[in-house]
């Protein structure tokens, strides 16, 4: 059986999916949705895909209630994908990293000792941390129009300022 490609969304809606139901069998799909935030659609769609490829079980109790069990291939599979999760999120996270202390040197050969950084994802707490172990400040933007911007948008970084553009 060949291994399929799953993109990291996919990876993270199956592995919460599978967590859900391993909690909790009961558990309802419009409950599933709303922890994951995702449509009920979607987890149905998933369900009955996990379904078919045997990770589930799905067994009526009622007539509107039904029971999730986990299957030891879901179990494996589970596993599998927390594992995909893990390396994914590593990797992401030495990539970012490495690009941070790039840019950040950038910042120390023009005799700058501080950095705004601006974004709305974990990477920014990555920066920041990169930052302070190379001895640069981290100041708020709102507050320091003079300084070097590291911006974080999705996984990309980018050094802005007159000299470093």
């Amino acid at each position: 059986m060949s291994e399929e490609q799953l993109d990291d969304t996919q990876v993270q809606k199956q592995l919460g999916i599978l967590k859900e139901i391993e909690q909790n069998p009961e558990i309802k799909q419009k409950n599933i949705a709303s922890r994951l935030g995702i449509g009920i659609g979607t987890v149905n769609w998933y369900i009955k895909r996990l379904s078919k490829k045997g990770y589930v079980k799905i067994k009526r109790i009622g007539q509107w209630k039904w029971k999730y069990i986990l299957t030891p291939e879901g179990v494996t599979e589970k596993a599998r994908l927390t594992k995909h999760y893990i390396e994914n999120s590593m990797e992401l996270y030495r990539k970012t990293r490495n690009k941070a202390k790039t840019l950040l040197y950038r910042v120390k050969q023009k005799d700058h000792n501080k950095v705004c950084i601006t974004g709305d994802n974990d990477l920014v707490d990555v920066c920041r941390l990169t930052a302070i172990e190379m001895d640069i400040n981290v100041v708020d933007s709102s507050k320091d129009k003079n300084c070097p911007v590291l911006k974080v948008d999705g996984h990309e970084l980018t050094l802005t300022d007159d000299g470093f553009d």
